[in-house]
């Protein structure tokens, strides 16, 4: 999925995470997971490259994590 009014990034996410001390729970992990190999998947379909993945491009809005475009 790609970016729609994304709220926080992955990055902001695990900042917080680690500050507070507070593990993931694994159902969002594994959702992370899957939306991200979803969209890789569909962009390779597609003949798209994505080059910049990293926390700071994954965003999570509404339960869903979302890839930005690049």
């Amino acid at each position: 999925m790609f970016l729609e009014n994304a709220q926080t990034t992955l990055d902001e996410l695990l900042q917080n995470r680690y500050y507070t001390n507070r593990l993931f729970p694994v159902d969002d992990i594994y959702r992370l997971i899957e939306n991200v190999i979803y969209t890789l998947a569909y962009l390779a379909e597609n003949n798209c490259v994505y080059r910049d993945l990293c926390p700071e491009n994954i965003y999570y809005s509404h339960g869903m994590f979302k890839l930005l475009p690049n």
